[in-house]
């Protein structure tokens, strides 16, 4: 959905900001070619780093190149973004998932001994419900 953005008004212009990637059943190919289409719309270069969920096509051959795989489209990600490029991250579509806060401030933090992403101001579900007063800042009567 994000690379059909490309070009339209209505892809929002953010920069520096965490870039949170996933998609499913697509050919190596083709997720090269919408990577390629942010790289062209100066999407990847604007962004701290870019992040990579759950491809599912892991397991994928391209079909006009058996040698060509998800190792090969992140080496060229990481080659034309000119950011950090972090795989691995649980999300997208499989079960065991993380839940992302997405459009909240956040920070990532790596080194030689892995990743620290954290976010801020976002709201949460107590065991009780949602809880107004500690979204709004205020008392509701």
């Amino acid at each position: 959905m994000l690379s059909s953005l490309a070009g339209t008004p209505y892809l929002p212009d953010i920069k520096g900001g965490l870039l949170f990637l996933e998609d499913v059943g697509e050919q190596p190919y083709r997720v090269e070619r919408m990577l390629q289409q942010l790289h062209l719309a100066g999407v990847l270069s604007r962004q701290k780093a870019i992040f990579l969920g759950d491809f599912s096509m892991q397991k994928h051959q391209d079909v006009y190149d058996p040698h060509y795989n998800f190792d090969a489209v992140v080496a060229e990600l990481r080659r034309i973004s000119g950011v950090p490029v972090f795989t691995g991250i649980p999300f997208g579509h499989i079960a065991n998932k993380t839940t992302l806060p997405l459009g909240y401030p956040a920070r990532f933090d790596a080194d030689g001994g892995g990743l620290s992403l954290q976010f801020f101001n976002y709201p949460t579900i107590a065991p009780t419900g949602l809880q107004p007063e500690a979204i709004l800042g205020t008392q509701l009567a």
